[in-house]
């Protein structure tokens, strides 16, 4: 080989070796850009609740209650209670309206009464955002039986006792100076009050007195005979201090028993004198 040659081999491979340093020890050739890593997606998150609108089914709303009678007119001072999710209470104006305020959506039974009316009950259902009305008609209640209080029972007054004349009767000196020997009967009124009298009696065949308001009672001093008191007979003798009640309203008839003249003593209860 020439030297010529040679140099120019030289050349070359000091050149190929130049190169590979150069790619050795040069900047690494660019790479593609990495990917970026991406982050896992974050999982979804419920759902809020929607607020409700100003036509949402969850504003509250205002319940406007009529309450009438048969004929259509409003009846006032019904009382009107409202249960449900809230309550409410009030009463009719005079126009028969009630207004119940902010009642939230749900079920609502209305109860309406009134001394003059049947009481009335109604289910209602409030939806939000919606006014709602609510008329009723009412049946007027049967009129109760006016029943007057039974009056009191009378009150018994206290009888004055037949008082005494000024100067005391003497019945044994009385009876020695009139001593009925003829003739059938005699009476002789021996005291009286504004209430009662007593009279003393004198028959030798028999002695009748009419019913009246008044109770009798006799009592024999003489003599013995029977009283009649309507279907009733009993025995009047004074040996034994004997006496006979006559109810009010009742008559009685005394006879003689025997020779001797009945006297008794008939005091009337009741029946005074002037």
């Amino acid at each position: 080989m020439t030297r010529p040659l040679l140099v120019v081999a030289l050349v070359v491979a000091l050149a190929g070796l130049g190169v590979r340093s150069s790619a050795a020890q040069g900047t690494p050739p660019a790479q593609p850009p990495a990917q970026a890593e991406q982050a896992p997606a974050a999982p979804a998150s419920p759902r809020a609740p929607r607020t409700a609108s100003a036509g949402g089914s969850s504003r509250p709303v205002n319940v406007t209650v009529s309450a009438t009678d048969g004929a259509g007119l409003g009846v006032s001072g019904v009382h009107v209670t409202v249960n449900g999710p809230v309550t409410r209470d009030g009463t009719t104006v005079s126009d028969g309206s009630f207004r119940a305020l902010a009642l939230k959506p749900g079920d609502y039974r209305l109860r309406f009464e009134h001394e003059r009316f049947v009481t009335l009950e109604r289910l209602v259902t409030v939806k939000g955002g919606q006014p709602t009305d609510v008329d009723v008609m009412l049946s007027r209640a049967p009129e109760k039986a006016q029943t007057e209080p039974p009056p009191p029972p009378p009150t018994a007054e206290p009888r004055a006792s037949a008082p005494l004349p000024e100067a005391a009767f003497d019945v044994t000196s009385y009876l020695e100076k009139e001593y009925l020997k003829s003739g059938a009967n005699r009476v002789k009124s021996i005291a009286c009050s504004a209430s009662d009298s007593v009279s003393l009696v004198q028959t030798t065949t028999s002695y009748a007195s009419a019913a009246g308001k008044r109770q009798l009672v006799l009592v024999a001093i003489a003599g013995q005979g029977r009283v009649n008191v309507g279907t009733k007979s009993e025995r009047i003798d004074s040996r034994s201090g004997s006496t006979v009640t006559v109810p009010e309203n009742t008559g009685f008839e005394a006879a003689r028993e025997g020779k001797s003249t009945l006297v008794f003593v008939l005091v009337e209860i009741g029946k005074g004198c002037e």
